[in-house]
């Protein structure tokens, strides 16, 4: 068992959710992909430093049973509560049955903390793959109790099957005009202007989610690779759409523990928060294509790394995890562009054939 994350947790032990409103600490999560990189030995620095941003665990303030979780679903201030919640709910029944239970309950608020709750959730869940323990435990209540404090849903409910996949869905989701984008500054407020579009409501019953869940995947994030590579142009805008590929990637961990029966409701609600990002980052082209890239592997993860940024670290360890399994090069580009956006390295215009 790599103890690498336990370090990690161990640092990170009573630290919120987050550092300021809509601030999410990614110290567990970046940590994580970390690992899954095979760079185990950067961990313990990079989340000592990490810490010193971090601010104290709400403490609990009033019990979340299982008569009244869903009046505290949403509150944000309840986040506390939720913890202990989901503590006990682990040392009750596995932490497989939690996450078949859980995720397609709050799947329809996948936006929760701008998408960090599902994102955090994920990685929590791969660290128990490779071994069981408090440490990751508490992680894994840690994630669900930060989805399911700021739970937060979207406009539209699935209610119908959709008849097209990801690449041809997405021809018909509204954006917002540039005009009335600025007014927000972070992911949760951005939401707001989806009231600016009545179609968006539709957005959730589009998409076609049937057959083989990883399949479904692999064209969503290769979709919404191609809307990063098209459309970041600064680090704010790269930020937004980097979590299009990773929130649908670190669903893909949980899948396997979620009831077939669930499935096209939890596929359709991360189709619709993806969506929802897309919808509000602000649109500058179309991508052009991308031809076969010259990095390596390990000098991608390098770079990736050697910004110790947290948003390039985790879309790294999720663009090559998706690229092994859809060896599309889409994928290295856009970790790649993103990893010398970040690290204000030269890079070329996005919206160019990469």
């Amino acid at each position: 068992m790599d103890d690498a994350i336990d370090v990690a947790l161990e640092i990170l032990k009573n630290t919120g959710p987050e550092f300021g409103p809509g601030f999410s600490n990614h110290g567990p999560m970046a940590a994580e992909a970390m690992i899954t990189l095979d760079r185990s030995e950067k961990v313990k620095h990079w989340t000592e430093l990490y810490k010193k941003r971090l601010r104290d665990e709400p403490r609990p303030k009033e019990s979340v049973t299982e008569q009244n979780w869903l009046e505290a679903l949403g509150r944000q201030d309840r986040v506390g509560d939720w913890i202990v919640f989901f503590e006990n709910q682990l040392k009750e029944d596995s932490w497989q049955n939690a996450i078949a239970k859980w995720v397609p309950i709050l799947a329809p608020g996948m936006m929760a903390g701008g998408t960090h709750g599902i994102i955090r959730t994920g990685h929590a869940t791969r660290s128990l793959t490779r071994g069981e323990n408090e440490l990751r435990l508490h992680e894994l209540a840690e994630g669900l109790a930060y989805w399911a404090s700021s739970y937060l849903r979207l406009p539209g409910t699935r209610t119908t099957a959709g008849c097209l996949r990801p690449p041809k869905a997405i021809d018909t989701v509204p954006v917002v005009p540039k005009e009335e984008l600025g007014h927000y500054k972070l992911i949760d407020e951005s939401m707001q202007a989806l009231s600016l579009l009545p179609t968006f409501p539709e957005v959730v019953n589009t998409v076609d989610v049937s057959g083989n869940y990883s399949t479904f995947l692999s064209e969503l994030t290769e979709t919404t690779a191609a809307c990063y590579l098209a459309n970041a142009v600064s680090i704010g805008h790269a930020i937004a759409f980097i979590h299009t590929v990773t929130a649908p990637s670190m669903l893909r961990v949980m899948m396997p523990y979620v009831s077939q029966e669930h499935h096209d409701e939890v596929l359709s609600y991360v189709w619709q928060a993806a969506m929802g990002l897309f919808a509000v980052s602000g649109q500058d082209g179309k991508f052009a294509g991308c031809d076969a890239q010259d990095e390596s592997r390990e000098e991608l993860i390098d770079r990736a790394v050697r910004t110790t940024d947290e948003h390039a670290i985790k879309f790294a360890e999720a663009c090559l995890r998706e690229h092994t399994l859809n060896p599309k090069p889409i994928y290295l580009a856009a970790t790649s562009h993103a990893s010398r956006l970040i690290g204000k390295e030269p890079v070329t215009p996005a919206l160019a054939k990469c």
